[in-house]
């Protein structure tokens, strides 16, 4: 059953009502994209894998260092944004399909204010390993209240100045030299955690989904391969604005994308959805990490976003997805 926003931290609350405030429920036209809609099309900065709004020339700047331990059941996380500093989350709060999160404010050193929302996700097996996501909107200081604090009404001009992105990271990234001789087909399986924003119709929710990965390694592309697939079985978890979704989206396609020969085989990739009759599209991205007894990656995890043509619909999260024998 969805839970109303009584239960969602302040994070998410906050980076959904900065979107759908900046045009208060109407589809005028915008200037430009909101910030959600740029960080959907926006391919993925390797590495730490992070898909943001603060893009050049199509790809992602930003870059996120996340870190997470798991003490007698209890997660802890630690990410830094790209020009701010650290903020922490732990023991974390809720659990939305097997990620377990929470939320905090951070500002930055130039005075800007943004808000942040971690995931950890335990690897098969072991508390050990782990992957850990989440996303972040920041808003600028020029744009803070007197006392510094975030504005009430949120015009157009805050949507389009604001920054917003998603991460995901991991403790074990695959080492290239351990993804260049793997050969032969592993499926993953997972699940994702996302938010569905609608400016156009002042509406905003958390979804998860299940998310199923085919690599298909050294298949005789330019790369190392290829990978793929689809997230399905959608849920509304939290609505955070207006009366949330009436109904859901049935796939997400995670186009097959090629496997690239440097960070950990990290790979990006077109998505496509098409949900209430519309057509979404943006990219997707992300990386390996671990290695099974079998030598295959115990996991493949990373960013993704959708969005409309006019960029008032977007739906930006992060998945996990574990190597099934």
């Amino acid at each position: 059953m969805a839970r109303r926003g009584n239960n969602l931290t302040a994070a998410l609350m906050t980076v959904l009502t900065i979107v759908l405030g900046g045009c208060g429920g109407g589809s005028g036209t915008m200037d430009r994209w909101p910030a959600p809609s740029i960080a959907a099309q926006a391919i993925p900065n390797p590495g730490s894998v992070a898909q943001s709004s603060n893009v050049r020339n199509g790809t992602t700047v930003d870059t996120v260092d996340a870190t997470a331990r798991i003490e007698n059941g209890a997660v802890f996380a630690r990410a830094e944004v790209r020009g701010g500093g650290s903020v922490s989350i732990g023991p974390a709060r809720f659990t939305v399909r097997g990620w377990h999160g929470d939320g905090a404010v951070q500002r930055t050193s130039n005075g800007d204010l943004r808000e942040v929302n971690l995931f950890v996700q335990p690897q098969v097996g072991t508390d050990a390993d782990y992957l850990v996501g989440g996303w972040w909107a920041t808003v600028p200081s020029s744009f803070l209240d007197a006392e510094g604090n975030f504005p009430e009404i949120y015009t157009r001009e805050i949507l389009e100045a604001m920054a917003f992105g998603v991460f995901m990271d991991g403790s074990n990234p695959l080492p290239q030299s351990a993804v260049a001789p793997l050969t032969g087909s592993a499926i993953f399986e997972g699940t994702a955690i996302m938010s569905w924003i609608a400016t156009d119709e002042a509406q905003g929710a958390v979804l998860s989904g299940l998310v199923s990965l085919t690599a298909d390694f050294d298949a005789g592309t330019d790369g190392l391969g290829t990978v793929g697939g689809a997230i399905s079985d959608f849920r509304q978890e939290i609505i955070a604005i207006s009366e949330g979704l009436e109904s859901l989206p049935s796939v997400l396609r995670l186009e097959t994308a090629p496997i690239g020969d440097d960070h950990s085989g990290f790979f990006t990739g077109e998505t496509s959805m098409t949900f209430r009759g519309r057509q979404y599209g943006g990219k997707w991205g992300g990386q390996f990490y671990g290695s099974g007894g079998d030598a295959m990656p115990m996991s493949a995890a990373g960013t993704f976003g959708v969005t409309t043509a006019d960029g008032n619909e977007t739906v930006l999260g992060v998945f996990g997805a574990h190597h099934t024998p």
